[in-house]
């Protein structure tokens, strides 16, 4: 106990049930743009993000952007557009540290195995 008291106790956070709605995409995106729709936004629901309708908008830009980055030839252009980017996913929830500030629980990355790591798993279970 300081000077000032017992510290204050932190409340436990309410769990609310995740939302996701049926996500389809705005009108006018390019075939490349509604393919980088569609896995941005399973990307997020088996991550357990919450999703609205009113999110499309968000994905539809990410899409937009990260096919103009793949195509940009000036790199002040790429960098600005990885910036863009790179807001949009913080907004979105995308990636660990967006939804660890969000206070969701991240799912476990799969452990990458190694074909070496499988033989030696492999002779362990044959013994």
């Amino acid at each position: 106990m300081g000077l000032r008291g017992p510290l204050p106790r932190v409340q436990p956070i309410k769990q609310t049930p995740i939302v996701q709605e049926i996500m389809t995409p705005p009108a006018g995106l390019s075939p490349e743009e509604l393919h980088i729709f569609d896995c941005l936004v399973d990307e997020n629901r088996a991550a357990g993000v919450p999703q609205r309708q009113v999110d499309a908008s968000l994905y539809a830009d990410l899409a937009s952007a990260t096919v103009r980055r793949a195509l940009a030839d000036d790199d002040r252009v790429w960098l600005a557009l990885t910036r863009q980017i790179e807001e949009i996913r913080g907004q979105l929830c995308m990636g660990p540290r967006s939804r660890a500030r969000a206070g969701l629980k991240d799912t476990a990355a799969p452990v990458a195995v190694s074909a070496m790591a499988r033989v030696l798993e492999l002779a362990k279970s044959q013994r």
